[in-house]
Protein backbone atom coordinates (compact mmCIF):
# COMPACT_ATOMS: atom_id res chain seq x y z
CA UNK A 1 0.00 0.00 0.00
CA UNK A 2 1.29 3.96 -0.46
CA UNK A 3 2.81 5.28 2.56
CA UNK A 4 0.62 7.39 4.82
CA UNK A 5 2.07 10.47 3.72
CA UNK A 6 1.17 9.83 -0.26
CA UNK A 7 -2.62 8.20 0.29
CA UNK A 8 -4.07 11.15 2.32
CA UNK A 9 -4.44 13.35 -0.37
CA UNK A 10 -8.41 12.77 -0.72
CA UNK A 11 -9.01 12.69 3.37
CA UNK A 12 -6.95 15.88 3.61
CA UNK A 13 -9.13 17.53 0.83
CA UNK A 14 -12.57 16.41 1.99
CA UNK A 15 -11.83 17.12 5.92
CA UNK A 16 -10.30 20.57 5.04
CA UNK A 17 -12.71 21.73 3.13
CA UNK A 18 -15.10 20.64 6.21
CA UNK A 19 -13.51 22.57 8.84
CA UNK A 20 -13.94 25.59 6.62
CA UNK A 21 -17.42 25.26 5.48
CA UNK A 22 -17.80 24.65 9.14
CA UNK A 23 -16.08 28.05 10.21
CA UNK A 24 -18.21 29.62 7.73
CA UNK A 25 -21.38 28.33 9.26
CA UNK A 26 -20.63 29.07 12.50
CA UNK A 27 -20.68 24.96 13.57
CA UNK A 28 -17.45 24.78 13.77
CA UNK A 29 -17.61 25.33 17.16
CA UNK A 30 -20.06 23.32 18.00
CA UNK A 31 -18.13 21.16 20.86
CA UNK A 32 -15.57 21.84 23.07
CA UNK A 33 -12.42 19.90 22.02
CA UNK A 34 -10.83 20.06 25.27
CA UNK A 35 -13.77 18.00 26.64
CA UNK A 36 -13.32 14.54 25.12
CA UNK A 37 -16.45 13.32 26.46
CA UNK A 38 -17.14 9.45 27.03
CA UNK A 39 -15.94 7.62 24.24
CA UNK A 40 -12.49 8.12 25.25
CA UNK A 41 -13.27 6.71 28.92
CA UNK A 42 -15.53 3.85 27.34
CA UNK A 43 -18.17 5.32 29.76
CA UNK A 44 -20.58 5.77 26.64
CA UNK A 45 -20.27 3.38 23.30
CA UNK A 46 -23.48 4.75 21.83
CA UNK A 47 -20.94 6.01 18.90
CA UNK A 48 -18.64 3.32 18.51
CA UNK A 49 -19.09 1.26 15.68
CA UNK A 50 -19.45 2.11 11.43
CA UNK A 51 -20.90 4.94 10.11
CA UNK A 52 -21.69 5.65 6.04
CA UNK A 53 -22.43 8.68 3.82
CA UNK A 54 -23.26 8.24 0.85
CA UNK A 55 -21.62 11.68 0.16
CA UNK A 56 -18.23 12.13 -2.15
CA UNK A 57 -18.82 9.22 -3.57
CA UNK A 58 -19.14 7.16 -0.09
CA UNK A 59 -17.61 7.91 3.21
CA UNK A 60 -17.19 5.46 6.28
CA UNK A 61 -16.30 6.42 9.63
CA UNK A 62 -15.06 3.47 11.86
CA UNK A 63 -15.04 4.94 15.65
CA UNK A 64 -13.13 2.63 18.70
CA UNK A 65 -14.05 2.89 22.12
CA UNK A 66 -10.53 4.31 22.79
CA UNK A 67 -11.46 7.76 21.04
CA UNK A 68 -9.26 7.14 17.85
CA UNK A 69 -10.95 5.43 14.00
CA UNK A 70 -10.28 5.50 11.06
CA UNK A 71 -11.99 7.28 7.81
CA UNK A 72 -12.45 5.35 4.34
CA UNK A 73 -13.05 6.47 1.00
CA UNK A 74 -13.38 4.60 -2.02
CA UNK A 75 -9.64 5.07 -3.07
CA UNK A 76 -7.97 6.17 0.65
CA UNK A 77 -8.09 5.64 4.17
CA UNK A 78 -6.60 7.34 6.83
CA UNK A 79 -6.56 7.69 10.79
CA UNK A 80 -8.75 10.26 12.43
CA UNK A 81 -9.67 11.17 16.31
CA UNK A 82 -12.93 11.94 17.96
CA UNK A 83 -14.90 12.86 20.53
CA UNK A 84 -18.29 12.27 21.74
CA UNK A 85 -20.71 13.86 24.43
CA UNK A 86 -23.93 11.62 23.81
CA UNK A 87 -24.96 14.19 21.38
CA UNK A 88 -22.47 16.22 19.55
CA UNK A 89 -19.45 13.99 17.21
CA UNK A 90 -16.11 16.12 16.94
CA UNK A 91 -13.84 14.48 14.51
CA UNK A 92 -9.81 15.95 14.43
CA UNK A 93 -7.38 15.13 11.63
CA UNK A 94 -3.79 16.55 11.45
CA UNK A 95 -3.42 18.65 8.48
CA UNK A 96 -0.17 18.77 6.45
CA UNK A 97 1.65 21.65 8.33
CA UNK A 98 0.57 19.42 11.37
CA UNK A 99 -2.15 21.30 12.79
CA UNK A 100 -5.40 19.71 14.40
CA UNK A 101 -8.10 20.48 12.26
CA UNK A 102 -11.71 19.74 14.22
CA UNK A 103 -14.89 19.57 12.37
CA UNK A 104 -18.38 18.54 14.48
CA UNK A 105 -21.61 16.81 14.14
CA UNK A 106 -24.77 16.34 16.03
CA UNK A 107 -27.24 13.55 16.79
CA UNK A 108 -30.53 13.80 14.39
CA UNK A 109 -33.98 12.93 15.10
CA UNK A 110 -33.59 9.66 12.74
CA UNK A 111 -30.81 8.37 14.74
CA UNK A 112 -28.23 9.59 12.04
CA UNK A 113 -25.27 12.22 12.31
CA UNK A 114 -25.43 15.44 9.99
CA UNK A 115 -21.85 16.16 9.03
CA UNK A 116 -22.17 19.70 7.42
CA UNK A 117 -20.11 18.39 3.80
CA UNK A 118 -19.75 14.98 4.22
CA UNK A 119 -23.48 14.10 4.60
CA UNK A 120 -25.44 11.95 6.80
CA UNK A 121 -24.43 9.57 8.08
CA UNK A 122 -26.14 6.45 9.43
CA UNK A 123 -24.66 3.30 11.53
CA UNK A 124 -24.40 -0.01 9.63
CA UNK A 125 -23.21 -3.41 9.84
CA UNK A 126 -20.62 -3.99 7.38
CA UNK A 127 -18.00 -1.34 5.50
CA UNK A 128 -19.01 -0.67 1.88
CA UNK A 129 -15.98 1.77 1.23
CA UNK A 130 -12.37 1.55 1.63
CA UNK A 131 -9.79 1.05 -0.69
CA UNK A 132 -9.04 -3.04 -0.12
CA UNK A 133 -12.99 -3.35 -1.48
CA UNK A 134 -14.35 -5.03 -4.42
CA UNK A 135 -14.39 -2.17 -6.94
CA UNK A 136 -12.37 -0.08 -5.38
CA UNK A 137 -9.96 2.31 -7.73
CA UNK A 138 -6.95 2.07 -5.23
CA UNK A 139 -3.76 1.26 -6.89
CA UNK A 140 -0.04 0.21 -5.58
CA UNK A 141 2.56 2.65 -6.26
CA UNK A 142 5.10 2.09 -8.89
CA UNK A 143 7.74 3.43 -7.14
CA UNK A 144 8.85 5.91 -10.10
CA UNK A 145 5.60 8.32 -9.65
CA UNK A 146 7.95 11.21 -9.69
CA UNK A 147 9.40 10.36 -13.01
CA UNK A 148 5.97 11.84 -14.26
CA UNK A 149 5.83 15.47 -12.46
CA UNK A 150 4.13 17.88 -14.03
CA UNK A 151 1.76 18.89 -17.21
CA UNK A 152 0.79 16.55 -19.70
CA UNK A 153 -1.30 18.46 -22.58
CA UNK A 154 -2.82 15.86 -25.43
CA UNK A 155 -2.19 15.86 -28.63
CA UNK A 156 -5.29 17.84 -29.41
CA UNK A 157 -4.67 20.63 -27.13
CA UNK A 158 -7.82 20.37 -24.95
CA UNK A 159 -6.86 17.70 -22.37
CA UNK A 160 -4.42 17.98 -19.33
CA UNK A 161 -3.06 15.41 -17.23
CA UNK A 162 -1.03 16.77 -13.94
CA UNK A 163 0.97 14.55 -11.98
CA UNK A 164 1.94 15.21 -8.28
CA UNK A 165 5.00 13.56 -8.65
CA UNK A 166 3.41 10.79 -5.76
CA UNK A 167 0.60 9.22 -6.72
CA UNK A 168 -1.80 11.79 -7.26
CA UNK A 169 -3.09 13.62 -10.58
CA UNK A 170 -5.67 16.03 -11.96
CA UNK A 171 -7.51 15.66 -15.34
CA UNK A 172 -8.72 18.45 -16.78
CA UNK A 173 -10.85 18.32 -19.84
CA UNK A 174 -11.83 21.67 -22.30
CA UNK A 175 -15.31 21.16 -24.31
CA UNK A 176 -16.47 23.23 -27.36
CA UNK A 177 -18.18 26.48 -26.26
CA UNK A 178 -16.18 27.41 -23.35
CA UNK A 179 -16.71 24.75 -20.74
CA UNK A 180 -14.19 22.71 -18.85
CA UNK A 181 -14.03 19.98 -16.19
CA UNK A 182 -11.50 18.65 -13.85
CA UNK A 183 -11.17 15.72 -11.31
CA UNK A 184 -8.84 14.48 -9.06
CA UNK A 185 -7.41 10.77 -9.31
CA UNK A 186 -4.47 8.26 -8.48
CA UNK A 187 -1.50 7.36 -10.79
CA UNK A 188 1.39 4.89 -10.68
CA UNK A 189 4.51 4.45 -11.94
CA UNK A 190 6.61 1.16 -12.32
CA UNK A 191 9.18 2.38 -15.28
CA UNK A 192 6.95 0.16 -17.94
CA UNK A 193 3.27 0.82 -17.41
CA UNK A 194 1.69 3.89 -16.84
CA UNK A 195 -1.96 3.22 -14.75
CA UNK A 196 -4.58 6.24 -14.43
CA UNK A 197 -7.70 6.28 -12.08
CA UNK A 198 -9.84 9.30 -13.21
CA UNK A 199 -13.94 9.64 -13.17
CA UNK A 200 -13.71 8.07 -16.69
CA UNK A 201 -11.97 4.92 -15.32
CA UNK A 202 -8.59 3.01 -15.09
CA UNK A 203 -6.50 3.32 -18.24
CA UNK A 204 -2.93 1.73 -18.55
CA UNK A 205 -0.52 3.28 -21.20
CA UNK A 206 3.34 3.69 -21.10
CA UNK A 207 6.56 6.01 -22.62
CA UNK A 208 7.09 5.62 -25.63
CA UNK A 209 10.74 6.25 -26.94
CA UNK A 210 9.57 9.97 -28.18
CA UNK A 211 9.33 10.42 -23.90
CA UNK A 212 5.31 11.08 -24.73
CA UNK A 213 2.66 9.49 -23.27
CA UNK A 214 0.62 6.78 -24.97
CA UNK A 215 -2.77 6.16 -23.19
CA UNK A 216 -6.38 6.02 -23.97
CA UNK A 217 -9.23 8.01 -21.82
CA UNK A 218 -12.80 7.85 -21.44
CA UNK A 219 -12.54 6.66 -25.19
CA UNK A 220 -9.99 9.06 -26.45
CA UNK A 221 -6.76 7.70 -27.49
CA UNK A 222 -3.42 9.86 -28.67
CA UNK A 223 -0.42 10.77 -26.76
CA UNK A 224 0.40 13.25 -24.11
CA UNK A 225 3.06 15.39 -24.08
CA UNK A 226 5.18 17.23 -21.56
CA UNK A 227 4.20 21.08 -20.97
CA UNK A 228 2.24 23.53 -19.01
CA UNK A 229 -1.06 24.47 -18.58
CA UNK A 230 -0.53 27.63 -20.76
CA UNK A 231 -1.08 25.18 -24.34
CA UNK A 232 -4.28 24.31 -22.69
CA UNK A 233 -7.14 25.60 -25.56
CA UNK A 234 -10.82 24.61 -26.21
CA UNK A 235 -11.75 22.93 -29.10
CA UNK A 236 -12.59 25.03 -32.08
CA UNK A 237 -16.55 25.40 -32.67
CA UNK A 238 -18.35 23.19 -35.73
CA UNK A 239 -21.14 23.96 -37.64
CA UNK A 240 -22.85 27.04 -38.46
CA UNK A 241 -21.00 28.91 -35.57
CA UNK A 242 -18.10 28.96 -36.76
CA UNK A 243 -19.47 31.35 -39.72
CA UNK A 244 -19.55 34.10 -37.18
CA UNK A 245 -16.08 33.40 -35.86
CA UNK A 246 -14.69 37.13 -35.67
CA UNK A 247 -14.87 40.83 -34.42
CA UNK A 248 -18.36 42.90 -35.66
CA UNK A 249 -18.56 46.64 -35.28
CA UNK A 250 -21.04 48.92 -35.29
CA UNK A 251 -19.75 51.62 -36.72
CA UNK A 252 -22.76 53.76 -36.00
CA UNK A 253 -23.31 53.50 -32.13
CA UNK A 254 -19.69 52.42 -31.88
CA UNK A 255 -20.92 48.60 -30.28
CA UNK A 256 -18.64 45.19 -31.09
CA UNK A 257 -19.46 41.42 -31.22
CA UNK A 258 -16.82 38.81 -31.27
CA UNK A 259 -17.79 35.75 -31.83
CA UNK A 260 -14.67 33.25 -30.65
CA UNK A 261 -13.47 30.12 -31.66
CA UNK A 262 -14.51 28.66 -28.39
CA UNK A 263 -18.10 29.41 -28.61
CA UNK A 264 -18.47 32.26 -26.16
CA UNK A 265 -19.16 35.93 -27.56
CA UNK A 266 -17.61 38.96 -26.13
CA UNK A 267 -19.51 42.27 -26.24
CA UNK A 268 -19.94 45.84 -25.37
CA UNK A 269 -22.89 47.33 -26.16
CA UNK A 270 -24.34 50.75 -25.34
CA UNK A 271 -21.39 50.98 -22.77
CA UNK A 272 -22.08 47.90 -20.94
CA UNK A 273 -19.12 44.89 -20.92
CA UNK A 274 -20.23 41.40 -21.45
CA UNK A 275 -19.70 38.05 -22.05
CA UNK A 276 -22.33 35.19 -23.45
CA UNK A 277 -21.82 31.57 -23.77
CA UNK A 278 -22.21 29.82 -25.71
CA UNK A 279 -23.80 31.92 -28.57
CA UNK A 280 -25.54 29.86 -31.03
CA UNK A 281 -26.25 30.79 -34.78
CA UNK A 282 -28.32 28.29 -37.11
CA UNK A 283 -27.41 29.87 -40.39
CA UNK A 284 -30.02 32.67 -39.96
CA UNK A 285 -30.87 33.45 -36.51
CA UNK A 286 -27.79 34.68 -33.79
CA UNK A 287 -28.64 34.59 -29.83
CA UNK A 288 -26.17 35.91 -27.46
CA UNK A 289 -27.03 36.61 -24.16
CA UNK A 290 -30.73 38.49 -24.42
CA UNK A 291 -29.67 39.85 -27.71
CA UNK A 292 -31.47 38.06 -31.10
CA UNK A 293 -30.51 38.83 -34.70
CA UNK A 294 -30.15 37.81 -38.04
CA UNK A 295 -27.74 38.41 -40.99
CA UNK A 296 -29.18 40.62 -43.88
CA UNK A 297 -28.79 40.66 -47.30
CA UNK A 298 -25.44 42.15 -47.35
CA UNK A 299 -24.07 40.30 -44.82
CA UNK A 300 -24.06 42.25 -41.70
CA UNK A 301 -25.75 41.68 -38.62
CA UNK A 302 -28.80 43.36 -37.45
CA UNK A 303 -29.44 43.15 -34.11
CA UNK A 304 -33.30 43.71 -32.83
CA UNK A 305 -33.62 47.02 -30.95
CA UNK A 306 -29.95 48.27 -31.58
CA UNK A 307 -29.61 50.80 -34.09
CA UNK A 308 -27.37 50.71 -37.25
CA UNK A 309 -25.97 47.42 -38.11
CA UNK A 310 -22.99 45.07 -37.15
CA UNK A 311 -20.43 44.58 -40.16
CA UNK A 312 -17.51 42.10 -39.97
CA UNK A 313 -13.96 44.02 -39.26
CA UNK A 314 -11.65 43.63 -41.87
CA UNK A 315 -8.91 42.79 -39.22
CA UNK A 316 -10.86 39.71 -38.29
CA UNK A 317 -11.54 38.45 -41.75
CA UNK A 318 -13.99 36.05 -40.55
CA UNK A 319 -10.99 34.18 -38.15
CA UNK A 320 -10.05 35.39 -34.95
CA UNK A 321 -6.74 33.37 -35.61
CA UNK A 322 -5.76 30.74 -34.65
CA UNK A 323 -3.90 30.92 -31.29
CA UNK A 324 -2.61 34.17 -32.29
CA UNK A 325 -3.28 37.28 -30.22
CA UNK A 326 -6.20 39.38 -32.09
CA UNK A 327 -5.10 41.90 -29.29
CA UNK A 328 -1.77 42.86 -27.22
CA UNK A 329 -2.34 43.89 -23.53
CA UNK A 330 0.65 46.03 -22.44
CA UNK A 331 1.57 47.67 -19.92
CA UNK A 332 -0.48 48.92 -16.51
CA UNK A 333 -3.53 48.48 -15.61
CA UNK A 334 -5.38 49.31 -12.53
CA UNK A 335 -8.63 47.97 -10.38
CA UNK A 336 -9.59 50.06 -8.16
CA UNK A 337 -12.63 47.77 -6.43
CA UNK A 338 -10.42 45.06 -5.96
CA UNK A 339 -7.21 47.26 -5.09
CA UNK A 340 -4.86 45.10 -7.85
CA UNK A 341 -2.65 46.35 -10.23
CA UNK A 342 -1.37 44.41 -13.29
CA UNK A 343 1.62 44.94 -15.21
CA UNK A 344 1.88 43.34 -18.69
CA UNK A 345 4.90 43.19 -20.63
CA UNK A 346 6.02 42.46 -24.43
CA UNK A 347 8.16 38.63 -23.54
CA UNK A 348 4.56 37.52 -22.46
CA UNK A 349 5.31 37.69 -18.19
CA UNK A 350 3.27 39.71 -16.55
CA UNK A 351 2.78 40.78 -12.32
CA UNK A 352 -0.07 41.15 -10.51
CA UNK A 353 0.21 43.57 -7.13
CA UNK A 354 -1.56 44.64 -4.36
CA UNK A 355 -0.30 46.51 -1.11
CA UNK A 356 0.43 43.91 0.62
CA UNK A 357 2.53 41.72 -2.00
CA UNK A 358 3.49 40.57 -6.14
CA UNK A 359 3.32 37.82 -8.07
CA UNK A 360 5.21 37.27 -11.54
CA UNK A 361 3.17 34.72 -13.97
CA UNK A 362 2.94 34.81 -17.36
CA UNK A 363 -0.32 35.97 -19.90
CA UNK A 364 -2.27 34.73 -23.22
CA UNK A 365 -4.62 37.29 -25.09
CA UNK A 366 -6.60 35.19 -27.62
CA UNK A 367 -9.00 37.63 -29.70
CA UNK A 368 -10.55 39.05 -26.78
CA UNK A 369 -10.14 36.20 -24.32
CA UNK A 370 -7.38 36.88 -21.15
CA UNK A 371 -5.47 33.85 -19.53
CA UNK A 372 -2.98 34.44 -16.53
CA UNK A 373 -1.07 31.75 -14.80
CA UNK A 374 0.78 33.28 -11.22
CA UNK A 375 3.92 31.44 -10.59
CA UNK A 376 2.81 28.46 -12.01
CA UNK A 377 0.01 28.23 -8.79
CA UNK A 378 -2.94 30.72 -9.60
CA UNK A 379 -4.56 30.65 -12.88
CA UNK A 380 -7.44 33.72 -13.93
CA UNK A 381 -9.24 33.95 -16.82
CA UNK A 382 -10.57 36.73 -18.17
CA UNK A 383 -12.06 39.20 -20.98
CA UNK A 384 -10.43 42.38 -22.90
CA UNK A 385 -12.46 44.84 -24.67
CA UNK A 386 -10.26 46.36 -26.89
CA UNK A 387 -12.45 49.70 -28.01
CA UNK A 388 -12.44 50.66 -24.05
CA UNK A 389 -9.13 49.56 -23.36
CA UNK A 390 -10.34 47.38 -20.08
CA UNK A 391 -10.36 43.95 -19.17
CA UNK A 392 -12.07 41.80 -16.13
CA UNK A 393 -10.70 38.76 -14.62
CA UNK A 394 -13.01 36.15 -13.32
CA UNK A 395 -13.00 35.98 -9.15
CA UNK A 396 -11.77 39.66 -9.13
CA UNK A 397 -14.46 42.32 -8.79
CA UNK A 398 -14.32 45.27 -10.84
CA UNK A 399 -12.75 46.12 -14.05
CA UNK A 400 -8.70 46.94 -14.81
CA UNK A 401 -8.45 50.60 -16.82
CA UNK A 402 -5.05 51.45 -18.38
CA UNK A 403 -2.22 53.72 -16.20
CA UNK A 404 0.78 55.09 -16.75
CA UNK A 405 1.82 53.27 -13.31
CA UNK A 406 0.79 50.76 -11.54
CA UNK A 407 -0.75 52.30 -7.90
CA UNK A 408 -1.61 48.86 -5.96
CA UNK A 409 2.19 47.80 -5.56
CA UNK A 410 3.61 46.76 -2.23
Amino acid sequence: MRQTKQRRGILALILSMVFVLSLLSGCGGGGDSSNKGSSESGEDNGVVGLWESEEWGGICLELLDDGTGTIYTYSDMGDITYSWDGEVLTLMNENEDGELEEVTGELQKDGSIGIMGLGYFFPVEERSYGPDMDGSSFMEAGGMESELEGDWIHTSGNRMLTFDGSGSLTFQEMYEGGSSSSSSGWYSYDGETVTVDTSAGISEGYIDDEGDLIIEIDGEGGWYSRGDSSQLTYPDITGPEAEMVGQWVNSYTGDSVEFTRDGSAVYAIGGSFGVASPFTFDGETVTFSDYTGYIDAAGDLIVEGLDGWFSRSESSGGDSGSGDSGYALGGAYDNDEAEVSIVFYSDGTVTISDFDSAQDGIYTVDGSYVWLEMEGTVQYEGYYDPFADIFTLDGLDGEFYGVDDPWYTP
